[in-house]
């Protein structure tokens, strides 16, 4: 698994990238990226409430 993810994760972010890049610009391409990773964490920032109050000075299980 750790193979797949390591070598398969930034050749389908590449593709995925160069295609939205060829079929607007590499602006888009770049922006629209940036904002996906964005809109991902907050949704899973929201999923996972306890993960957002986590504090490593005192952890709990």
């Amino acid at each position: 698994m750790f193979i797949v993810v390591v070598a398969g994760g930034p050749r389908l972010g590449d593709f995925l990238a160069g295609s939205v890049a060829d079929l607007t610009s590499p602006a888009v391409a770049v922006t629209g990226g940036g904002l996906a990773c964005v809109l991902a964490i907050g949704l899973l920032a929201l999923r996972g409430r306890s993960f957002v109050r986590y504090d490593a000075h005192r952890p709990t299980p």
